[in-house]
């Protein structure tokens, strides 16, 4: 394995890291995934790249151009998947992350993504009258999320709901996401602030894909 290390801090370039992440992102939704910080790849214990100031693209019909900064991503990435050229990843870990949720006036929600063409300039997606049935999101075949395990730590969510001109803010975000696929559980704990109170979670999605 030592070789294997060895031989890895050789061949590995940050930028392609960067780069493949990137691109997964936007193809997932449809959205660009943008560094403007320090990029700092690290070989032990484990492999892993550390993102500084990264920017997750708004909506276009959003009221700010990113939907979520944070100050820090840390991502881990299985060794294996560096050299089958299928880059996954183990773990995210988001260091104070300001995120924004956002519903028009006309209904549209920033949250729900491109994935069909992934073509940003599509039409904007509105919640569906028929919730809870099948029929409310239809997935490409083929496609779908894993993102292993993700750490929330610090930060804010606001939700902003234009259309019953209402804002509400989330912070001191402490949560464990665990999320193997769209079509399995989604798990969700941990604790956050709302309104100066402190509530602990633990929720779990079945279906996913269907939101």
């Amino acid at each position: 394995m030592a070789i294997v290390i060895v031989a890895a801090t050789q061949l590995i370039s940050t930028d392609d890291i960067v780069n493949q992440v990137s691109t997964k992102v936007e193809q997932a939704t449809g959205r660009t995934l943008s560094v403007d910080g320090d990029k700092q790849l690290s070989f032990f214990p484990s492999l892993s790249i550390v993102l500084n100031k990264v920017r997750f693209a708004n909506a276009q019909f959003g009221s700010r151009p990113n939907m979520a900064t944070v100050d820090e991503l840390n991502i881990h990435i299985p060794w294996l998947s560096i050299f089958s050229g299928e880059l996954t990843i183990d773990k995210f870990v988001i260091v104070n992350p300001d995120i924004l949720l956002e519903t028009t006036a006309e209904g549209n929600v920033n949250w729900q993504f491109s994935v069909a063409n992934n073509n940003e300039t599509a039409r904007p997606t509105k919640p569906s009258d028929n919730t809870g049935k099948d029929s409310d999101v239809v997935l490409p075949e083929g496609f779908d999320i894993a993102l292993g395990q993700v750490e929330i730590q610090g930060g804010k969510l606001t939700i902003i709901d234009h259309k019953n001109k209402t804002t509400k803010a989330i912070d001191q975000l402490s949560l464990a996401v665990l999320l193997p696929s769209l079509r399995q559980t989604l798990t969700v704990s941990g604790s956050v602030r709302y309104m100066d109170k402190v509530f602990e979670l633990e929720s779990n999605i079945t279906t996913p894909e269907r939101y």
